[in-house]
């Protein structure tokens, strides 16, 4: 089977996505509790820099389905295919990411 250029750049977005994902529970999971919070703040640099892992995870969500969007829409057969599957699948990674961090933060 050969993937067409649509369908390279869907499996390149969701393996950016599943990259993402990867990173910031390793970074919830290891490095968030060694970071220090300032006495009498409620809020650290983990939180800070968790914050911003989060935007940019929004962001790129956001991306990744508004090019799997118009792939549906102007894009070939197998590329409409691909683009269901993420559609599909980037809603699922977004709202499972949560669950992920929280079992992260166990360790």
């Amino acid at each position: 089977m050969t993937l067409t250029k649509g369908n390279k750049t869907l499996a390149v977005l969701g393996l950016l996505c599943l990259t993402w994902v990867l990173g910031m529970v390793v970074f919830r999971g290891f490095v968030y509790d060694t970071l220090p919070i300032a006495d009498g703040e409620p809020f650290g640099v983990a939180d800070v820099l968790l914050y911003g892992l989060w935007c940019i995870q929004i962001a790129i969500t956001g991306l990744v389905m508004v090019i799997a969007f118009l792939m549906l829409i102007f894009g070939h057969t197998q590329t409409k295919q691909g683009a269901i599957a993420m559609l599909v699948c980037q809603p699922l990674l977004f709202f499972v990411t949560p669950h992920l961090l929280t079992f992260a933060a166990r360790f």
